[in-house]
Parts: structure tokens; sequence; C-alpha cells
């Protein structure tokens, strides 16, 4: 045998395609531009959100503003902060505002949020309200509308709470049947 015709049994550093080196480098190349597309998305995200923080101050500013001869009467009321509450659940049920309902604290809060989301038929507004009955009571009423209008029972497995998922279920099964 003549050892000029045989081929090595392992390839010498060096000697082979540059197929991997490339491979390697376009992957390298492939991450980096990952990685900054998604700095860029976050970035853009951030910003978004900063705006729709400046968004909701602007209308709670203008708001207030609007308000201010409304709230000004309430300072003479027998309960001002009765009257305060009263002004701007009005505001935020005619405006469809819920910028408007953070505004309010505590109780007032969530019966602006409750009212909103009935106006809405927003049953996701629901989950704001801090009150859990309130809450409750809020996404079962609103499901059941929605399940009982579309006579969709997987409607009803989204209400937490278990009385209320009952008289879904009656809804929906009565509406079906009377719809039969």
């Amino acid at each position: 045998m003549n050892d000029e015709y045989q081929q090595p049994y392992y390839q010498e550093a060096g000697s082979g395609t540059p197929w991997k080196k490339i491979a390697i480098i376009v992957g390298a190349v492939l991450v980096a531009i990952a990685v900054i597309i998604m700095v860029v998305v976050l970035i853009q995200n951030r910003r978004a959100t900063k705006l729709d923080l400046v968004n909701v101050q602007e209308t709670i500013e203008r708001t207030e503003d609007m308000l201010a001869s409304d709230l000004a009467e309430c300072e003479d009321a027998f309960d001002p902060e009765a009257c305060r509450n009263n002004v701007i659940s009005t505001e935020a049920s005619e405006t469809g505002s819920i910028a408007v309902c953070s505004m309010l604290e505590g109780t007032a809060f969530d019966n602006c949020i409750f009212e909103l989301s009935n106006i809405k038929s927003d049953y996701l507004l629901c989950e704001t309200i801090v009150d859990q009955g309130l809450k409750d009571v809020c996404q079962g009423m609103l499901l059941t509308e929605l399940a009982e209008g579309n006579e969709d029972f997987g409607l009803c497995t989204h209400i937490n709470d278990e009385e209320w998922q009952s008289i879904c279920w009656e809804r929906v099964e009565d509406e079906i049947v009377d719809a039969g």
C-alpha cells in the first residue's frame, strides 16, 4: 500500500471546510439580533406604559378641572365626601372612564368600577374591585348575562363564586329550553 493514497483517519485542524465556523458565526449573529429585538420591544412597552400613565393623569386633571365647580358646591353639602363621590361617579359613568374612577378610594372606587363594568358589559373590569363580595356579584352577574345571551355553559365556568355559577347554569339551561 502506498501511503500517499491513504486518507487520514482524522481531519487535521484547519484543513476542513469552513462551514462549521460559518454556522457558529451565523448562529451568534441570529442570537444577537434576537436579543436586540427583545430589548427594542421592552423599551417600546415601557414607553407605552409611561404614556398610558401620563394619559390617565391628564384625564384625571381634565376631569378635576371640568368638575371644579361641581366639586366646589360639594364643600357646602351636608355630606361633602358623599357629594364628591357622587359627582365623580356620575362623570365616570357618563365618560366611561376608569381613570375617573381612580379619583375615588375604597368603597366609592369599587362602586364606580361596578357601575362602569355594568355600563360597558365588561366582566374583566370587575377584577379591579377590591371588595371580594362586590367583585363576585359583578363578575357573576355580567358573566351570567353573557352566558345566557350566548347560550354558552362554558362562560359559567369562569365564575369564581359557586352560587353565581349555579345561577348561571340554571339561566343558560332555561334559555336553551325556552329557545328549543
